[in-house]
């Protein structure tokens, strides 16, 4: 599951929880999900943690942990 195809899949509220869990705002998740930024290892390693376990570094981040599709 890429992250677009994750977050596309939740809620506004589960967006926000995502986010709070992850350490991060929605507001960067839109930009994330959009392409327009990347992830930091940590953000990344924080977010695959807080989707509990629906996504891994390589959904998050396939340029430094490959592609997981």
């Amino acid at each position: 599951m890429t992250l677009k195809q994750y977050l596309s899949a939740l809620t506004i509220e589960e967006r926000i929880q995502f986010a709070e869990r992850a350490g991060t705002r929605v507001q960067y998740l839109y930009h994330l999900k959009g392409g327009h930024r990347k992830a930091g290892p940590a953000l990344a390693r924080r977010m695959v943690v807080a989707s509990g376990g629906a996504l891994s570094l390589g959904d998050v981040r396939p340029d430094l942990w490959g592609d997981s599709a």
